[in-house]
């Protein structure tokens, strides 16, 4: 209890400390993008901290699923990670644009602005985190789920209302040292005091071990069609825009998927010992768990700091996204009132954290809420980013509208057709399936018709 309280005193102090004289917190590069000025250290730190939020989640999906996790949650991010470093971050590093919005405004204009920040504020929803956070303060407190929620939100996140990105930036570099410090104890004990691969596959079942373990290939296309979130994800977006030049953040991005492969060999590994040595606890405390019986007090508190790092840092940076998504890709770009800036990013603010809390409530799976934000979110925003990266002549606006309204809501619609069948898809799709066909589909109309009008006029 010591060492975390010394950890949210370090943090205070990290995320309030930053707030300089007359600084505005609601407008500008210096609030949102740090004045353009991170470095490379710092932008791994903040990339590989954000990025990995879901730390229960992983917990989860590692004990129950084991050895497929690193294909589901790691190989797949890593490669449209790499794809994004080479071909979107130089871009978006050179863009004027401030946030993802603003290029959505700049090729299609107002309207496909407007809905693209509703999709990227659901994409941005913290409430996955903020359920992994208030699960650790239940876990050390004893008090109920509800009560440790309300406390997580403000906890994790006001810094970065008055701070902006560099607060978060610089609570970052803290809270991804703690992390990997903190794996690295737990994996390594694990190892030492349990042996190695012979005493996994003697106490795991086989089928753990197996490359796609409990999942079929749809199951696994679903979560390699949802780690294209990272085309999308405005975080990303967001540092590669603050970073000091386009270097700074292609070499960062490479350095951060090295970064997260040595991390995720250390919690899949503290999954598969979980799992061997405790097979009877619930998947989503496989983490604690296995610590609890593993590691002695200060090394256990150092590692529990590891996992509220881990989440909080996601928390403080999506909920900053949301909050600026809501006040200036929201109300902003109606209003163009400047002076309501502030205002308008504390409404953001404060709705986020209302709605992130009822959020993570409501569903208590972390699992859960990436796949229903990721299967509606996606199919809506993918394609008109994508397009507006490339070389190709710029769509017309209508045709950005109709592919967020047409592919989002159609997966909508099916997760709502599912539900009312008890879980039941029609035609047994996922419906991120459907929402993708339907997004394409719109969004390559004005193409063929454009192709058909030339052959007419020949």
């Amino acid at each position: 209890m010591v060492i975390i309280g010394l950890y949210l005193v370090a943090l205070t102090i990290l995320g309030f400390g930053l707030r300089r004289a007359g600084e505005s917190p609601a407008g500008g590069e210096e609030f949102l993008l740090a004045g353009r000025s991170i470095r490379t250290p710092a932008f791994v730190a903040t990339l590989v901290a954000t990025w990995y939020g879901g730390i229960l989640g992983i917990g989860e999906f590692s004990y129950s699923y084991v050895v497929v996790t690193f294909l589901t949650q790691s190989l797949f991010f890593y490669l449209f990670a790499i794809i994004f470093a080479l071909w979107i971050a130089p871009k978006v590093r050179q863009s004027v644009a401030l946030t993802l919005p603003d290029r959505l405004e700049q090729q299609y204009g107002r309207t496909a602005a407007v809905i693209g920040a509703v999709l990227i504020y659901l994409m941005v929803s913290p409430a996955p985190y903020l359920l992994i956070v208030g699960t650790l303060i239940q876990a050390a407190t004893g008090w109920p789920l509800w009560l440790s929620l309300l406390i997580a939100a403000p906890l994790s996140t006001w810094y970065a209302l008055t701070g902006g990105l560099r607060a978060v930036v610089r609570t970052d570099l803290l809270q991804a040292s703690l992390m990997m410090i903190g794996f690295a104890l737990l994996a390594g004990m694990a190892v030492s005091t349990y042996g190695g691969w012979e005493f996994l596959t003697t106490n795991l079942p086989a089928r753990h071990l197996q490359p796609t373990g409990y999942l079929s290939l749809p199951q696994i296309l679903v979560w390699a069609l949802i780690a294209l979130w990272t085309f999308v994800d405005p975080g990303f977006h967001q540092r590669c825009a603050a970073a000091r030049s386009t270097s700074v953040a292609r070499r960062g991005i490479l350095l951060a998927v090295l970064c997260w492969f040595v991390f995720d060999m250390m919690t899949v590994t503290s999954g598969l010992y979980a799992r061997a040595v405790l097979p009877d606890i619930a998947a989503i405390d496989a983490y604690p768990a296995l610590a609890d019986i593993l590691l002695p007090p200060v090394m256990k508190g150092l590692f529990f700091v590891a996992l509220l790092a881990v989440a909080m840092s996601t928390v403080d940076s999506f909920t900053f996204l949301a909050a600026v998504t809501i006040g200036r890709d929201g109300l902003y770009r109606w209003s163009r009132d400047e002076k309501s800036l502030t205002r308008y990013t504390r409404y953001g603010w404060l709705f986020t954290v209302v709605t992130a809390t009822l959020l993570a409530w409501s569903m208590q799976s972390v699992i859960g809420l990436w796949y229903t934000i990721g299967s509606i979110g996606l199919p809506g925003l993918l394609l008109p980013v994508l397009w507006n990266f490339t070389r190709f002549k710029p769509r017309p606006g209508g045709s950005a509208v109709i592919t967020m309204l047409g592919g989002s809501g159609t997966a909508l619609l099916w997760m709502v057709a599912g539900l009312l069948r008890d879980g039941a898809y029609p035609l047994g799709w996922e419906p991120i399936y459907p929402g993708f066909i339907v997004a394409g589909l719109l969004f390559a109309l004005p193409l063929r018709a454009a192709s058909q009008l030339r052959e007419n006029t020949k």
